[in-house]
């Protein structure tokens, strides 16, 4: 730029000539431009302001939003598996160490549902039925696991083998007490008594007559042991109450069963043998047991 006066040249910024003194005018279109620049930077300085105003306002907004979004999502994704895991759970049997699927109808697997058409109450812990079923169709006789037979109170193997019999079997034999046989009938007793001899040994002498009109093969019975008040005493090797006897034929109809003196076991306490049962067993494969009921004293 120039001094209008002097001609001198002089910096753009300039208020007064350095050589003259005199003061500098700019020219009105480049006070204009100027005014304009720094419009324009005041313009830019204030767009900034705001955008970086903006950005500062809206940062938490964004933040919280994202936030809440991924809390909402995490939420809802919980409820699912809650809800998958409570589905799933209440398909399952009811007892917790099974996870077996309920059977129709009941809370409980097949498994553990009683085993009666129609019950969907759970079995009992030993049983296939539940606890009132198993009561009505379980045998009488106590701790026996079997089902009662049809129209008894009892299991096949505790039921009176007498056709049409539903009494209970007598002891350990086949048949109740109104069934049994009566082996009175079939070894008529003509010799029953027995010693106790130094060493304490059992000399047992047996002689019954074959009435039963087949010959037989082996007579066998257990003999009961007693001392002299009538309490059970133990045979001291087999340190059981009662001895195992059996007497080997053939016997024909009409023979005497014989055993004479023979040291059948040791027990020197011993002053009363009892015969409850007696098995015959004939040579045509067949046999029979039945009630006998003698007992004789030292």
């Amino acid at each position: 730029m120039y001094c209008r006066k002097c001609g001198n040249e002089i910096p753009d910024d300039s208020v007064f000539c350095l050589k003259c003194g005199t003061k500098v005018e700019k020219p009105e279109q480049e006070i204009v431009v100027k005014n304009e620049q720094d419009d324009i930077k005041k313009d830019l300085n204030t767009s900034e302001k705001i955008e970086q105003t903006s950005q500062e306002t809206n940062t938490p907004a964004l933040s919280r939003k994202v936030i809440y979004g991924v809390t909402a999502a995490f939420i809802v994704i919980i409820i699912f598996i809650i809800y998958a895991s409570l589905a799933d759970a209440a398909k399952k049997c009811s007892l917790s160490s099974c996870d077996n699927p309920k059977a129709e109808g009941s809370e409980y697997c097949e498994d553990h549902t009683c085993g009666i058409n129609g019950c969907t109450n759970s079995k009992s812990r030993r049983d296939k039925y539940c606890y009132e079923h198993e009561k009505e169709l379980k045998c009488s006789v106590d701790n026996c696991d079997n089902d009662k037979i049809d129209g008894g109170e009892y299991c096949y193997m505790h039921t009176c083998e007498k056709a049409g019999c539903y009494n209970k079997k007598y002891s350990d034999t086949n048949y109740c007490i109104d069934h049994q046989i009566d082996m009175r009938e079939r070894l008529a007793i003509d010799s029953f008594h027995f010693t106790i001899n130094s060493a304490g040994g059992i000399e047992f002498s047996f002689r019954a007559n074959n009435e039963t009109k087949k010959e037989i093969k082996y007579v066998r019975f257990n003999v009961q042991l007693s001392n002299a008040v009538g309490d059970s005493v133990k045979e001291e090797i087999t340190n059981k109450t009662y001895i195992p006897v059996e007497i080997v034929g053939p016997v024909k109809p009409d023979r005497y069963v014989t055993m004479y003196d023979e040291v059948i076991g040791y027990c020197d306490t011993c002053s009363r043998l009892d015969i409850d049962d007696i098995t015959i067993i004939y040579t045509d494969g067949t046999e029979e047991t039945g009630h006998f009921g003698y007992y004789c004293d030292k």
